[in-house]
């Protein structure tokens, strides 16, 4: 076997290896993400995902002969790689319901950001592009991360220090959801809260980042649980996240 050819099947064998880990990772993930969203104290709540670094994969329309057959991913040339990973940066949403608060009841949102790379968000390199490796800094420099967002009014991922009303509005989601991690995670404090809605009427947008390598068990799970839930409980009057 030739040189070149060696030096790919090397590479593939590295391949299979991260897509396990990945694949264990992944599970990881889901079971930390269910044991907080049954520790929120939200009665019958669900979780409704989305991806937040890069656009998913959408479905395509297909022509009458291709109907019968079950793919319909909308796959073109100058996608990102990104597109395929959706375990970069991913929300787990647990849906918005009426609490009750020292404002009064509100209708509170709870989500969770997977962050499990900050390579680019945390590099200093200008005018740096997503899709080019060599702007993001080492894995060794790097860090993993989970946010814990919850909220109500009319503030939702909105962060006054580099966003204004005009540039929020027309943003997507998939967008605010990114700069503000980015903000949360290059913020020195680990917990952000805001209380001027974008209207400038009166919400709650906080967000405390945790290091992912801290959620290893259900007792530390529960101290991290604990303290978010005594500044939410400061902050506001709600009551989540109870021992």
């Amino acid at each position: 076997m030739n040189g070149k050819k060696q030096t790919i099947k090397n590479a593939l064998t590295n391949v299979r290896g991260a897509f396990r880990t990945l694949a264990s990772y992944q599970q990881s993930m889901l079971s930390v993400v269910n044991y907080i969203k049954n520790r929120s104290g939200i009665q019958n709540a669900r979780i409704f995902g989305a991806k937040r670094f890069s656009a998913p994969i959408r479905t395509c329309r297909k022509s009458d002969s291709d109907k019968d057959y079950d793919a319909n991913l909308n796959i073109f040339s100058d996608m990102w790689s990104w597109d395929f990973l959706y375990g970069y940066m991913f929300e787990y949403y647990l849906g918005t319901h009426k609490l009750a608060t020292n404002d009064g009841e509100k209708e509170v949102s709870i989500s969770i950001i997977q962050v499990s790379d900050d390579g680019y968000i945390t590099s200093q390199i200008d005018n740096k592009n997503r899709v080019d490796l060599e702007c993001y800094k080492g894995p060794e420099e790097s860090n993993s991360w989970l946010i814990l967002c919850v909220g109500y009014g009319y503030g939702w991922y909105y962060i006054p220090q580099v966003m204004t009303r005009e540039t929020y509005s027309p943003t997507s989601w998939t967008e605010l959801a990114y700069q503000t991690a980015s903000y949360v995670i290059n913020t020195p404090a680990s917990t952000y809260v805001n209380r001027q809605g974008v209207d400038g009427s009166e919400c709650l947008f906080t967000a405390k980042k945790i290091p992912m390598e801290s959620f290893f068990d259900a007792v530390s799970i529960d101290s991290i649980l604990a303290e978010f839930g005594n500044q939410l409980m400061q902050e506001s009057g709600l009551e989540l996240f109870k021992s």
